[in-house]
């Protein structure tokens, strides 16, 4: 069963310099730091906003997985079984069960029906820490995931992985909409219209913030064009900014 949206994990090219982004100007803590050497992986997890992001820096994957969001990892307490029930459902494995090459606990990898990388994890550690808190990102606001077919991604994450459908949002004057499934306070937000960019299959990672303003005064980065501007999904502001990697962040403040 899966229990948790552990981490979004994003390729870097400068491992340096995306840890002082997270947890210098965005105020994450980094919780984990470790290497595969076996295949040249460099990691470091931050936490931030009450999830993590995992950073990965292994060039030698640079010509086929891009930078930027490479995968989601989800919590499991049977990686085996949840795999095996996900494979009799029709889905695309990646990497079949196995232990994982930071030796903490086992993995498998598999494509949500979009083309999007899904981690499944078993292990014990590392869990967010409650009581770790950022005076910029408040939370975790959701994830966007590429799902042009989207009665697929709800049968891959709501019917396989356990994840409540929370909404669908249709837009007007047009055959697209967007669904939201949860687990906890976490969000996936699955797009069904555009197509992505080369690999990209996550356009962006939304992040929760008290004050828009401060938050872009703190960060030091300047916001993307035509942001900041109102919230369509309610009252508030949203303001986008790009990571080291490309990475599209939306900063929102809202209640």
């Amino acid at each position: 069963m899966i229990t948790e949206l552990n981490h979004i994990a994003i390729l870097t090219r400068d491992l340096t310099e995306s840890v002082d982004f997270y947890a210098g100007r965005l105020g994450g803590t980094v919780v984990w730091t470790g290497q595969v050497p076996a295949i040249g992986l460099r990691f470091v997890y931050v936490q931030l906003g009450g999830g993590f992001i995992e950073l990965l820096h292994m060039p030698q994957v640079a010509a086929e997985r891009p930078l930027g969001v490479d995968h989601i990892g989800f919590i499991t307490d049977d990686v085996d079984a949840d795999f095996a029930a996900l494979m009799d459902a029709g889905f695309e494995a990646q990497q079949q069960p196995q232990t994982a090459g930071s030796g903490n606990g086992r993995t498998a990898f598999l494509s949500d029906p979009n083309g999007a990388r899904v981690e499944l994890l078993q292990r014990d550690t590392p869990v967010p820490d409650p009581s770790i808190v950022s005076d910029t990102v408040l939370a975790i606001d959701h994830i966007a995931v590429h799902a042009l077919d989207l009665d697929g991604a709800f049968r891959f994450y709501r019917d396989g992985l356990g994840l409540q459908h929370l909404r669908t949002i249709n837009i007007p004057d047009s055959d697209f909409a967007l669904g939201y499934v949860g687990l906890d306070s976490h969000v996936l937000e699955l797009h069904s219209f555009g197509a992505p960019a080369g690999l990209e299959r996550f356009p962006h990672i939304a992040l929760r913030v008290g004050n828009l303003d401060a938050a872009l005064a703190t960060i030091g980065v300047n916001p993307e064009a035509g942001t900041p501007r109102p919230l369509q999904s309610g009252p508030g502001r949203m303001a986008e900014i790009l990571d080291p990697n490309g990475v599209t962040l939306e900063l929102m403040e809202r209640a």
